[in-house]
């Protein structure tokens, strides 16, 4: 994650194409989505609407790389998953890691991920839709949610995507 340069077994097992448009965007900005996984099919897919997502991310220049447990990814192929223009779907199995250093915005929620990117400097949104129920499945957090998750921390697609507009973010 820190490495000056990348060698090629570092990226033995991430998405090459999407490796390479990450490393040679231009002027977009790269956010990853990396969920944490959960227990039952309802909560495992979030309350996102891909289309009007990909719609609002055309618009403000950005891209969105989506990383879902292989289970997820399933329940959103039975739905008639389908390929969009500004969000692209790393494979399951892959290794994203390689990637994170291209990305200008981690968007997770319980994920430990985000201790990993907090390592690159760059911002992080916690998209905690779920948040009181997943407390509750799990027992509650080890560690206080509010007071060790640094970042924007929004509920809703429509927030989600005005965090992403906002260059005071970046």
């Amino acid at each position: 994650l820190l490495k000056k340069e990348l060698e090629k077994w570092d990226e033995l097992f991430c998405d090459e194409q999407l490796l390479e448009f990450a490393k040679n965007k231009k002027d977009a900005k790269i956010a990853v989505y990396m969920p944490t996984h959960r227990d039952s099919s309802k909560a495992a897919k979030p309350p996102l609407d891909f289309e009007t997502l990909n719609a609002a991310l055309q618009k403000i220049n950005t891209y969105l790389i989506v990383k879902f447990h292989p289970f997820v990814l399933q329940l959103y192929k039975q739905d008639g998953y389908r390929n969009y223009t500004n969000i692209f779907f790393h494979t399951p199995q892959g290794d994203i890691y390689p990637l994170l250093r291209y990305c200008d915005v981690l968007i997770s929620d319980y994920s430990s991920v985000y201790f990993d990117f907090m390592l690159l400097n760059k911002p992080i949104i916690f998209f905690d839709y779920d948040k009181e129920e997943y407390e509750k499945n799990i027992g509650g957090f080890v560690y206080d949610y509010e007071e060790f998750t640094p970042g924007v921390k929004v509920k809703m697609q429509s927030e989600l995507v005005k965090m992403l507009q906002n260059d005071k973010l970046f």
